[in-house]
């Protein structure tokens, strides 16, 4: 089985692995210092085993929010009453990491949200669409092949994402 995630084969080794299972896509995110809950968020995080910044990943399978960037986006998300609730129940603070966490359908639209615009951000960021990547992957070849083939790769990711999220948020 794949250990290495295709950035890592692209940077190391030349190659691309075509849907390598244990590709990820590393996704940055950071409490703003500027935020009023900064010192309270960043303490809570630790004591999770997390930072207050970070790259977090989404992962290939049916649940591509990974269990460290589905607490720290909740720990992102969180209020101050949210945040002081969490923080007594110690022994607990673990569950966020769990899909199954529930905690109420507002905050968890709340996280689903976040994490949906966010991915959609980051995929309307490249310059180019899946579909162009793949119809130009037909005749180029080379080093211009191995970028197309890595940006496939993390564009199917963030697609798939994608439809996972949103299959969580309330139809409008």
């Amino acid at each position: 089985m794949v250990k290495d995630r295709n950035a890592e084969f692209f940077l190391h080794s030349g190659f691309v692995y075509k849907d390598n299972p244990s590709d990820t896509y590393a996704l940055k995110l950071g409490v703003s210092k500027s935020d009023p809950l900064y010192e309270e968020k960043s303490k809570f995080l630790s004591s999770v085993s997390l930072s207050v910044n970070g790259s977090f990943p989404l992962v290939q399978g049916k649940l591509p929010v990974s269990p460290d960037l589905l607490c720290f986006t909740r720990v992102f998300c969180m209020d101050k009453e949210a945040l002081s609730h969490w923080r007594k129940e110690d022994r607990k603070a673990y569950s966020l990491r769990r899909d199954n966490c529930n905690m109420g359908a507002t905050f968890d639209e709340k996280v689903d949200t976040f994490l949906h615009t966010r991915v959609s951000l980051l995929l309307k960021s490249y310059p180019t669409s899946l579909e162009e990547d793949e119809e130009a992957l037909k005749t180029c070849s080379g080093f211009e092949r191995l970028i197309r083939s890595l940006l496939i790769e993390e564009k199917k990711m963030l697609k798939a994402s994608l439809t996972y999220l949103s299959a969580k948020l309330p139809k409008k």
